[in-house]
């Protein structure tokens, strides 16, 4: 489970946020602000993810920030990747019992 941190509306268009404690803005990250953008659309057909994803990774030893941001349309391996992580999670059992 968990949720994005925020879904503000910026220029009148909803995006998704989420923050990190962390040196970089890792792949499982990305593929995680989409999951959350397929779940809300998916819970609020009337409520599109137009204004795309964000995540600020906060560094805990520089003190610095990164901000990432991408729009949905370029984020189409990132839903790939939650599909089939979410067919793996599905037939996991199947699979072990092979």
């Amino acid at each position: 489970g968990g949720t994005p941190d925020c879904i503000p509306k910026i220029r009148g268009k909803l995006s998704i946020f989420d923050w990190k404690s962390s040196k970089a803005v890792y792949a499982d990250y990305k593929i995680q602000v989409k999951a959350y953008g397929l779940l809300w659309e998916e819970n609020h057909p009337d409520q599109p993810i137009t204004g795309g994803y964000h995540i600020v990774c906060f560094n805990k030893e520089s003190l610095g920030f990164d901000h990432w941001y991408r729009d949905a349309a370029s984020l189409d391996i990132c839903t790939e990747a939650w599909e089939r992580a979410v067919w793996l999670h599905q037939n996991k059992k199947l699979l072990e019992q092979l």
